[in-house]
Formats: C-alpha cells, sequence, structure tokens
C-alpha cells in the first residue's frame, strides 16, 4: 500500500473488537521480513482497512454492530442477515 490506513478489527459476532488508526505505509522495497505486522487486541473474524482518518470521521467505536451485505462467505452470513448466533 502507498497510503495510510485505518483498520475495523470485527468479531464473529459482527461487532468492532478493536480500532487500528492512521497505520503508515512502509518504504518502497522494504523487506517482507522488516514489515510490521498488526494483529487485533482481541479475536477478530474480519478486518476492514478504510482510508486513515475514517475511522474519526464516521465515529466507528469499539462494539458498534456491522453487517455485510453481497459478500460470499458463510461465516459473512449471520452479519449479512443481522441474525448472529455467534458461530
Amino acid at each position: 500500500m502507498r497510503f495510510p490506513l485505518d483498520f475495523i478489527w470485527i468479531g464473529q459476532d459482527c461487532t468492532v473488537v478493536d480500532l487500528t488508526e492512521n497505520v503508515q505505509h512502509s518504504a518502497p522495497n522494504t523487506p517482507s521480513s522488516e514489515l510490521k505486522i498488526f494483529e487485533s487486541e482481541s479475536p477478530a473474524a474480519y478486518t476492514l482497512e478504510i482510508n486513515a482518518g475514517e475511522v474519526r470521521q464516521f465515529g466507528v467505536e469499539i462494539g458498534d454492530e456491522v453487517q455485510f451485505s453481497g459478500i460470499e462467505s458463510e461465516r459473512a452470513r449471520c452479519c449479512e442477515s443481522g441474525d448472529c448466533d455467534g458461530e
């Protein structure tokens, strides 16, 4: 990537479980072994990457509910329908 991002970490129950903001891009030609690995503080099933600053712009907070639309995935079906039992 060549621009900063915000990460929205989404749990299996389709709620925001963590946020990582303003992740800067690495310098070109940075060896893979030197790239930083980002992880959620809480277990996450999905990661949504958006432009840096949009977490604050849209007021995204831990605990917010998430719904997916048009995603072909068994795991995402509960988030799409809003009827999720956590499995």
